[in-house]
Parts: structure tokens; sequence; C-alpha cells
């Protein structure tokens, strides 16, 4: 998997509002009513961050329900417990075009 890098906000900056606005839209065509939030170190100036975007995704509690299709990522990560990291990076990338990719058909 390689030593971990780090880079300075700025060089990440551009990138990562980028990819956030593009996945708030898909994410919103989904779920209309959840508060969708840049989180991480892309989001906060002056960080050091390995470069990765981190979204978080509320729902109020009385949708949740409708939101829970999401249950699909957490049993994602329990098959990867303990196996190579590189290899759950791939299938989790897999996983998310495969979910923002129905919202674009859908639409």
């Amino acid at each position: 998997m390689g030593n971990v890098r780090f880079h300075s906000y700025e060089e990440v900056r551009e990138r990562a509002e980028e990819a956030f606005r593009g996945h708030h839209a898909r994410l919103s065509s989904l779920l209309p009513y959840a508060d969708i939030q840049h989180v991480g170190s892309t989001a906060i100036p002056g960080a050091r961050t390995k470069g990765d975007l981190d979204i978080q995704v509320r729902v109020p509690p009385g949708r949740f329900a409708e939101a829970e299709r999401l249950a699909e990522y957490d049993a994602l990560k329990a098959r990867w417990e303990g196996r190579p990291m590189d290899a759950y990076r791939e299938e989790k990338a897999a996983f998310f075009e495969r979910l923002l990719g129905s919202v674009e058909s859908e639409g």
C-alpha cells in the first residue's frame, strides 16, 4: 500500500470542492430532505490531508428508513474487516459509483 502522504489544504482545495459539489448534487437528488455537509480535513483551511473527501449525510429521524439503503455500505465495511486497504477502497469507490449512478439513471 505504501507510505501515507499528506497534502496541504491548498494542494487539494479546488479538486475537493469540485468533487463535493458533484456528489452533493447527486446525493440531493437521491435524498432531497438530507443535510449534506463537506467534513473532514479537506473542508478545513490550513489542515493537512490525505486528500480524500469526507461527506456527512444527515436525515430527519422520520425519513431514516427511506435513506437506510446505505446500510449496504455498513455490510461492505464488515466484509472487509482485517483485509487489504487498497482492495477495500476499490470496492468502496465502486459501491458509491453504483449508488450515485442509479440516481443519474432515475433522473
